[in-house]
């Protein structure tokens, strides 16, 4: 918690699996507000979100950048989220902090994540 609060972008990780190789990538990350990730996708693999702590938005967004729905999360829950492949999606933390696990399938590269170029004009 204390590198996510120092660090500019206000978000840090904890990774499990060894190496960006492994087959299985277990990651805990830990984020401030403010914070939004941008719109992003993985094109080869699902990611399982289990929240922890905090409260944020999960919203995903159809090929032009247009919003198709927003579900609030929230870490006193017991739910979990599974992002389908190929799926634009974003986190907008709303608490102070917010603490997810994130489950995903490797082996990690620069094309596991797209993030979307998004041109308002």
């Amino acid at each position: 918690m204390e590198h996510a609060q120092k660090n500019i972008n206000h978000k840090a990780r904890l990774c499990l699996h060894p190496t960006p190789k492994e087959i299985l990538q277990v990651t805990y990350l830990v984020f401030f507000r403010p914070y939004k990730d941008k719109i992003h996708k993985h094109p080869a693999s699902i990611t399982v979100i289990k929240l922890i702590f905090g409260e944020a938005k999960f919203s995903t967004f159809d090929d032009n950048g247009l919003l198709l729905s927003t579900t609030w999360i929230s870490g006193s829950s017991f739910l979990s989220i599974s992002t389908p492949i190929n799926t634009w999606h974003s986190i907008e933390v709303e608490s102070e902090t917010f603490t997810m696990l994130e489950i995903g399938l490797g082996p990690f590269s620069e094309n596991s994540t797209i993030n979307m170029v998004y041109n308002p004009d």
